[in-house]
Protein backbone atom coordinates (compact mmCIF):
# COMPACT_ATOMS: atom_id res chain seq x y z
CA UNK A 1 0.00 0.00 0.00
CA UNK A 2 3.09 2.49 0.63
CA UNK A 3 4.48 1.56 -3.11
CA UNK A 4 1.08 2.66 -4.22
CA UNK A 5 0.76 5.79 -2.20
CA UNK A 6 4.86 6.41 -3.19
CA UNK A 7 4.00 6.37 -7.34
CA UNK A 8 0.55 8.27 -6.64
CA UNK A 9 2.72 11.17 -5.61
CA UNK A 10 5.28 10.50 -8.11
CA UNK A 11 2.95 10.93 -11.09
CA UNK A 12 0.95 13.46 -9.22
CA UNK A 13 4.19 15.37 -9.23
CA UNK A 14 4.82 14.37 -13.32
CA UNK A 15 1.30 15.04 -14.22
CA UNK A 16 2.17 19.19 -12.63
CA UNK A 17 5.11 19.95 -14.78
CA UNK A 18 5.20 21.72 -17.51
CA UNK A 19 5.37 20.24 -21.20
CA UNK A 20 8.59 21.00 -21.97
CA UNK A 21 9.70 20.16 -18.28
CA UNK A 22 7.89 16.83 -19.42
CA UNK A 23 10.01 16.07 -22.15
CA UNK A 24 13.10 17.34 -20.58
CA UNK A 25 12.46 14.35 -17.67
CA UNK A 26 12.00 11.85 -20.17
CA UNK A 27 15.29 12.93 -22.25
CA UNK A 28 16.62 12.83 -18.67
CA UNK A 29 15.90 9.19 -18.19
CA UNK A 30 17.02 8.00 -21.64
CA UNK A 31 20.23 9.95 -21.21
CA UNK A 32 20.67 8.10 -17.69
CA UNK A 33 19.76 4.40 -18.89
CA UNK A 34 22.60 5.68 -21.81
CA UNK A 35 25.11 6.54 -19.26
CA UNK A 36 24.97 3.18 -17.59
CA UNK A 37 25.09 1.01 -21.14
CA UNK A 38 27.94 3.06 -21.67
CA UNK A 39 30.05 2.88 -18.77
CA UNK A 40 29.13 -0.97 -18.53
CA UNK A 41 31.19 -1.21 -22.27
CA UNK A 42 34.65 -1.40 -23.14
CA UNK A 43 33.74 1.75 -25.12
CA UNK A 44 33.25 4.23 -22.15
CA UNK A 45 37.11 5.70 -22.60
CA UNK A 46 35.56 7.70 -25.62
CA UNK A 47 32.98 9.42 -23.60
CA UNK A 48 35.25 10.74 -21.49
CA UNK A 49 37.94 11.71 -24.43
CA UNK A 50 35.61 15.16 -25.79
CA UNK A 51 36.57 18.24 -24.47
CA UNK A 52 34.25 20.89 -23.25
CA UNK A 53 34.74 24.37 -24.15
CA UNK A 54 36.75 26.52 -20.96
CA UNK A 55 35.06 29.99 -22.20
CA UNK A 56 31.58 29.20 -20.66
CA UNK A 57 30.49 33.03 -19.30
CA UNK A 58 27.48 31.55 -17.09
CA UNK A 59 25.08 33.04 -18.35
CA UNK A 60 22.90 30.02 -18.69
CA UNK A 61 23.38 28.99 -15.27
CA UNK A 62 19.74 29.58 -14.34
CA UNK A 63 18.34 27.16 -17.66
CA UNK A 64 21.76 24.61 -16.13
CA UNK A 65 20.45 24.42 -12.46
CA UNK A 66 16.89 24.00 -14.35
CA UNK A 67 17.70 20.79 -16.07
CA UNK A 68 19.93 19.61 -13.07
CA UNK A 69 16.84 19.78 -11.27
CA UNK A 70 15.05 17.62 -13.43
CA UNK A 71 17.96 14.86 -14.14
CA UNK A 72 17.91 14.60 -10.14
CA UNK A 73 14.29 13.68 -9.98
CA UNK A 74 15.13 11.49 -12.67
CA UNK A 75 17.48 9.97 -11.72
CA UNK A 76 15.60 9.38 -7.81
CA UNK A 77 13.44 7.34 -9.62
CA UNK A 78 14.83 5.38 -12.65
CA UNK A 79 15.07 1.72 -12.69
CA UNK A 80 18.24 1.03 -11.00
CA UNK A 81 20.58 3.53 -8.41
CA UNK A 82 22.10 6.14 -10.16
CA UNK A 83 25.96 7.10 -9.52
CA UNK A 84 27.42 10.51 -9.13
CA UNK A 85 29.27 9.73 -12.90
CA UNK A 86 26.62 8.63 -14.20
CA UNK A 87 24.47 11.72 -13.55
CA UNK A 88 27.27 13.78 -14.46
CA UNK A 89 27.85 12.03 -17.99
CA UNK A 90 23.90 12.11 -18.77
CA UNK A 91 23.75 16.14 -17.56
CA UNK A 92 27.03 17.31 -19.51
CA UNK A 93 25.71 15.23 -22.72
CA UNK A 94 22.15 17.00 -21.86
CA UNK A 95 23.83 20.04 -22.33
CA UNK A 96 25.91 19.60 -24.58
CA UNK A 97 22.64 19.18 -26.88
CA UNK A 98 21.43 22.04 -25.62
CA UNK A 99 24.90 23.65 -27.20
CA UNK A 100 26.51 23.97 -24.04
CA UNK A 101 29.97 22.14 -23.97
CA UNK A 102 31.53 21.95 -20.57
CA UNK A 103 34.44 20.07 -19.26
CA UNK A 104 33.29 16.92 -17.06
CA UNK A 105 36.34 16.31 -14.64
CA UNK A 106 36.78 13.66 -12.80
CA UNK A 107 38.94 13.27 -9.43
CA UNK A 108 40.14 14.76 -6.05
CA UNK A 109 41.36 17.86 -6.04
CA UNK A 110 44.38 17.95 -3.15
CA UNK A 111 45.59 21.30 -2.26
CA UNK A 112 48.70 21.27 -1.24
CA UNK A 113 49.02 24.49 0.01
Amino acid sequence: MALLKRYRNIFKKYFELPREDKVLLGESWAELLRSIIVLGTPWRSREFLRGGDESYDGRRDREIRHIEDILGFAASHHIKSITCLESSLALRNILRKRGINLTLEIGVNRDEA
